[in-house]
């Protein structure tokens, strides 16, 4: 359906698609799809997406991949700013605190890695850059936050707080912003 869209809509376009619903399966199921569908549009629109661009076509998203934004901002985001806002700082700050000073990708290089399996192949390939940059940069990372990226028991909170701080970041603002909580959009 994905490259459906993208082979027949007009670039600059947005498209959120919700879950499939069966022709049969009643009006309840289809109106939860529709608001799904719409949640996964506002947020498309307003959140900086998680994927490096496809091309130059329309951006086609869908609930599932927008999945972990709309949990985290069930009751809209600026209900939310405030508790994400701290998930990021806890889980994500050294990293904020190093692109602030050093002008670095480290926060989008964890959540491209993490969303893809932490898969170094499908990660340099997504950011466009050889694995071996890839693999100074996942050291930066775990230098910094003291951790290692690969551990299982981490891997739900970094992808959270790694997709909180698009969530909470507007376009332009940054990263001392989002550390100091002053985000809140015009």
């Amino acid at each position: 359906m994905r490259d459906a869209f993208r082979a027949t809509a007009e670039p600059g376009l947005t498209i959120a698609v919700g879950h499939a619903v069966g022709a049969g399966d009643g009006w309840l199921r289809w109106s939860d799809t529709l608001r799904t569908a719409r949640t996964t549009l506002e947020l498309a629109l307003t959140v900086p997406a998680a994927e490096p661009a496809y091309g130059d076509g329309p951006l086609v998203t869908s609930s599932r991949a927008l999945a972990l934004e709309r949990e985290l901002t069930r009751g809209g985001v600026e209900a939310n700013r405030d508790r994400l806002t701290r998930l990021v700082g806890d889980v994500l700050g050294p990293l904020l605190e190093w692109e602030a000073t050093h002008g670095s990708d480290l926060v989008r290089t964890l959540e491209v890695h993490l969303r893809h399996g932490c898969s170094p192949t499908r990660t340099a390939a997504l950011l466009h850059i050889g694995r071996q940059s890839l693999y100074q940069r996942l050291e930066r990372i775990e230098s910094l936050l003291g951790v290692e990226v690969g551990d299982p028991e981490l891997l739900g909170e970094l992808l959270a707080a790694a997709c909180a701080a698009r969530v909470v970041r507007p376009q332009g603002a940054s990263e001392r912003q989002i550390l100091s909580g002053r985000t809140r959009a015009a």
